[in-house]
Parts: C-alpha cells; sequence; structure tokens
C-alpha cells in the first residue's frame, strides 16, 4: 500500500510538470491578480474617439510619456515600433497608446507629429490635466515638471532636460516620469509591465501569446 501511494504521488508530481511545462512562462512582469484596465475615453491625434473599452479582440500596449523627452519615451517607442514590425500580419490586432504626461505643449498635432515618426498607427491622447490627474492615479504613474536646474525626485526614470522652445516659445522644462509599458489583453484585462529597454523579442513572445491565447 505504501509503495502504491508513492507511486501515485510521483505520478501526480510528474503530470503537474508536464502541465507547467507545456505552459507559456510571461517574459515581462506579470500583474498578479490581474484586473480590467481602467477606462479611457479621450479623443486621438486625428480627433476621432478612443475608447479602451472598445478594444476587445485586440491587445492595447499602453504608454504614459511626452514629445520633448530626449532619451527614455524615443527609445520605448522605437522598441514598440519594433513589437509591431516582428508580430507580422498579427500586427493588425495590437494598439499602440501614448497618453502625453504634458498637454499643455502637447497638443493633438504636435503629438500626431511626433507619433507618425515612429509608426503611423500608434494612437495619441492628449487629456485635458483634471483627465491626466485621474489616469495617472488609476495606472500608478507619477510625472512632475521642473524648470531647467531644478531638482526632480529620484525615484522615477528621468528624462534629460528638454531643450528651449521644442513646442512652445519661450518654454523649456523636463517632465520626470515612470516609463513603463503595459499590456492589457483581449478580455481588457490589464496584465503585464516592461520597463524601458526591455528586449523586444521577448515583448513580441508575450504579445504573440495574448493574441492567439485567453
Amino acid at each position: 500500500m505504501r509503495r502504491l501511494m508513492v507511486l501515485l504521488g510521483l505520478t501526480a508530481v510528474f503530470l503537474m510538470g508536464c502541465r507547467q511545462g507545456a505552459g507559456y512562462t510571461f517574459k515581462g512582469g506579470e500583474l498578479s491578480p490581474s484586473k480590467h484596465a481602467p477606462g479611457i475615453s479621450l479623443p486621438d491625434q486625428h480627433g476621432q474617439p478612443f475608447r479602451l473599452s472598445a478594444q476587445g479582440g485586440n491587445v492595447v500596449m499602453l504608454y504614459f510619456g511626452y514629445t520633448n523627452c530626449l532619451d527614455l519615451c524615443p527609445i520605448t517607442l522605437s522598441d514598440l515600433k519594433g513589437v509591431r514590425q516582428q508580430l507580422g500580419k498579427d500586427a493588425d490586432h495590437l494598439r499602440v497608446v501614448m497618453v502625453t504626461v504634458d498637454p499643455a505643449r502637447d497638443t493633438p498635432p504636435v503629438l500626431g507629429r511626433y507619433l507618425a515618426n515612429f509608426d503611423p498607427s500608434f494612437i495619441g491622447l492628449t487629456p485635458p490635466s483634471p483627465t491626466l490627474d485621474a489616469l495617472k492615479r488609476d495606472y500608478n504613474i507619477q510625472a512632475d515638471s521642473s524648470l531647467p536646474g531644478g531638482k526632480m525626485p529620484t525615484s522615477m526614470a528621468m528624462d534629460a532636460t528638454a531643450t528651449a522652445g521644442a513646442n512652445t516659445a519661450g518654454t523649456s522644462y523636463a517632465v520626470g516620469h515612470t516609463s513603463i509599458v503595459y499590456v492589457i489583453d483581449r478580455s481588457g484585462q490589464l496584465r503585464l509591465a516592461y520597463p524601458t529597454g526591455f528586449p523586444v523579442k521577448s515583448m513580441v513572445d508575450d504579445v504573440a501569446y495574448l493574441l492567439h491565447n485567453r
């Protein structure tokens, strides 16, 4: 009897190992437990309505940044362009969305021209300040501006100081902000998060899995 119990136990462990081995392990940071992504409803850079809740069936990669950013944002957007390119036809069901944390300078036309330099399919959203504040709370995003030479908090990923007059004459400031790409699955669940510089191939693998599996 004891031998039988041992054999049954080993069989159970083996079967469990098979199930785990057959599964997929995400490369990005899993948000556990996953939750429904907080709603976003804003006009895009072309004046067309964008609703996150209407993206069912697509995977959404969501980023908070700004056009005067000299390092983190261009790196991130270039990587997201690479994700779309490597996905091939699957890219038809990927939405890349950038919410500006600098609405004073990033008007829809400015944001649209900026994103077109990376990929014309990218969606840009310029929320009014109260809406931006709510989204920052919902998505745990920190973003603070300072005048040149001012001290910005070191707890966030920092952008280099923006050059003077890039979009608004006489206005020069940097915005220190959380630099994370969120991934929202086809059911609207907030599933993954990537820091800037995460390997493109790993993001491609994760997104492809989410596109083909529930």
